[in-house]
């Protein structure tokens, strides 16, 4: 199961966002990978915990992916 985090969530742009998944519970198997997705067209980030800078003022919505 995902469980993303973000701190900041609101401020003014550039806004760097440090994003957490330590809340994620992993299934059953091995090979755990992460796919973050920032909501702002920028390229996905298989980290487990990335840092994120938003350049555009705008509302986004990021999404966890574990597969």
């Amino acid at each position: 199961m995902a469980v993303a985090g973000a701190s900041p969530t609101i401020g003014d742009a550039p806004l760097t966002v440090h994003f957490d998944s330590s809340g994620s519970i992993a299934g059953t198997g091995t090979g755990l990978t992460y796919s973050w997705d920032f909501g702002d067209g920028s390229p996905a980030d298989t980290t487990a915990s990335p840092t994120h800078v938003y350049n555009t003022v705008g509302t986004f919505v990021a999404t966890l992916t574990l597969t």
